[in-house]
C-alpha cells in the first residue's frame, strides 16, 4: 500500500529578501543579478536548507512535562550492544570511539590503521563497511597500507559512478524546470549551469557538490508549493557519502573544508564516526513540530540520522518497510533490557518503550504495530497524551501532475 508523506510547515520566505548581497559574486545563494522576483509573494517551506535552527537557540517544548528532555541529554552515552533502528548495525559508543580515536593518535603506527579499525568493523554502517571491504582488497592486491593512497586509487574508479548519478539528477531537475513559469524557469536553469560547470573532476574540492546544490536549490523562489518540495526532494537525493559508496570515495579523497587533502588517520576515523549513536526525533522537529521528550526519540546511528533528515515516520519507513520494521523491534528490545537491568535507571525511561512505540504506531496511522498491546501497555490516559492532530495536506512525491 503507497502512503504519501505529510508536508511540513508552510511560511513566506523572508530570509532572502532580507539578504544583502554580495556584488563581487555573479551567483550568491541560488540568485542572479537579474533576479527580479523579490517583490512577489512566493512561499517555501522551512527547510534545513533555509531555516537553520540553533540547538542553544531554540526553545525546547513538550507537552508532557515530566518527560521532557532536550535530546543532547538523550541516554544514548549509556547505549551499548544496542542496534541502530535504520540499517541495524549495532551503534558504537560514545566513550569506545573516543578510546579508538586516542588510539590512532598515540599508539597505532600509520600503516597499521586499516588492520586496526578493522575488528570494529561489526559497528560499521553498511556504505563504511562496504568501503573498508574495497580497500583490503586492493590493500592486498597491490601490497599498499596507507589508507589515503588507497583510497586515491579507487578515485578514477568510482568517479564515473558519482558523475552518473550526479547527471540523473540534474537532468530530473531540468525535466521540472520544463513545467514553470518562465522566470522561475530561467533562475532554476541559471543554477544548473552554474553547478553543471562547477563539477570538475580534476578539482578535487568542487567534484562533490551536494551540500551547494542542497543550498541554491532551497533558495530558489517557486510559488507552486507540489513543484517547489519535488525540486527539493531532488536536491537531496543528490549522491552523499552516507548512502553510496562512489560519494564517500570521492568525497575523502578529495579536499577538507580547509582545502587540506584528507590524510589516513582522519579517513579512518570515519569509518566509524558516523556509527556514534544521536538522538534521533520520532516526530520531526523542523518539519512537523516534533517536540522534546522521551516519547519522541529513537537512538540512531549519526550517519542514518543524518540521512534521515526531516524525513515523515512513513516516508522513511517506506524506503525499507520491511528490513526497518525488524531495525526498530530489535532497537526497543534492546534498550528495553537496558532499562530492565538498570543500566538505564532513571524514572523518566519507565515507559520509554511503551511511548515510542505507541508513537509510531499513531504516526503510522496504526499500520505500524511493533509489538503486541499486553506486551508495552499504555494507561488511557497515556495514550491521549500522545494524539497527534491530523495532517493539513498531503503531498504526493510521486505524482505527474505539473
Amino acid at each position: 500500500m503507497k502512503i504519501n508523506p505529510i508536508t511540513f510547515p508552510i511560511a513566506k520566505h523572508q530570509t532572502l529578501l532580507n539578504k544583502k548581497y554580495n556584488n563581487n559574486s555573479k551567483v550568491d545563494a541560488g540568485y542572479s543579478a537579474k533576479n527580479d522576483l523579490q517583490s512577489q509573494n512566493f512561499y517555501t517551506p522551512l527547510s534545513l536548507a533555509n531555516y537553520n535552527i540553533s540547538m542553544k537557540g531554540r526553545i525546547h517544548y513538550s507537552p508532557l512535562s515530566d518527560l521532557k528532555c532536550r535530546s543532547e541529554n538523550f541516554a544514548v552515552l549509556r547505549f551499548d550492544n544496542i542496534p541502530c533502528p535504520d540499517c541495524g548495525k549495532t551503534m558504537l559508543p560514545r566513550a569506545k570511539y573516543n578510546k579508538i580515536v586516542n588510539m590512532l593518535n598515540n599508539n597505532i603506527k600509520p600503516e597499521d590503521y586499516l588492520d586496526y579499525i578493522g575488528q570494529y568493523k561489526n559497528y560499521m554502517r553498511p556504505v563504511e563497511e562496504s568501503v573498508y571491504e574495497e580497500l583490503t582488497d586492493l590493500s592486498k592486491k597491490i601490497n599498499e597500507k596507507d589508507i589515503s593512497k588507497l583510497v586515491l586509487e579507487l578515485r578514477e574508479m568510482k568517479l564515473p559512478e558519482l558523475e552518473a548519478t550526479q547527471n540523473k539528477q540534474l537532468t530530473k531537475m531540468k525535466k521540472l524546470a520544463k513545467h514553470l513559469p518562465d522566470n522561475e524557469k530561467n533562475i532554476l536553469m541559471e543554477n544548473i549551469d552554474l553547478i553543471e560547470k562547477e563539477i570538475d573532476r580534476n578539482n578535487p574540492q568542487t567534484v562533490f557538490r551536494r551540500k551547494i546544490m542542497i543550498d541554491r536549490i532551497g533558495k530558489i523562489p517557486i510559488r507552486n508549493k507540489r513543484k517547489y518540495l519535488k525540486l527539493q526532494k531532488l536536491a537531496k537525493d543528490f549522491p552523499t557519502s552516507s548512502a553510496m559508496n562512489a560519494a564517500w570515495i570521492v568525497k575523502y579523497s578529495g579536499l577538507d573544508k580547509y582545502g587540506n587533502p584528507y590524510d589516513s588517520k582522519t579517513i579512518a576515523t570515519r569509518f566509524l564516526l558516523s556509527s556514534v549513536p544521536s538522538a534521533d526525533h520520532i516526530l520531526a522537529y523542523n518539519i512537523e513540530h516534533g517536540h522534546d521528550d522521551i516519547t519522541n526519540y529513537m537512538a540512531m546511528h549519526s550517519g542514518c540520522n543524518g540521512q534521515k533528515e526531516n524525513k515523515h515516520m512513513l516516508t522513511w519507513l517506506n524506503e525499507d518497510r520491511d528490513n526497518r520494521i525488524v531495525n526498530m523491534k530489535k532497537y526497543f528490545l534492546a534498550v528495553n533490557e537496558l532499562i530492565k537491568s538498570k543500566k538505564i535507571n532513571t524514572p523518566k525511561y519507565k515507559d520509554y518503550v511503551a511511548f515510542a512505540t505507541h508513537r509510531i504506531q499513531n504516526l503510522t496511522n496504526n499500520s505500524v504495530k511493533l509489538f503486541p498491546e499486553e506486551e508495552f501497555p499504555l494507561t488511557d490516559e497515556q495514550k491521549k497524551l500522545l494524539t497527534i492532530k491530523p495532517p493539513q495536506e498531503i503531498i504526493d512525491y510521486n505524482s505527474t501532475d505539473n
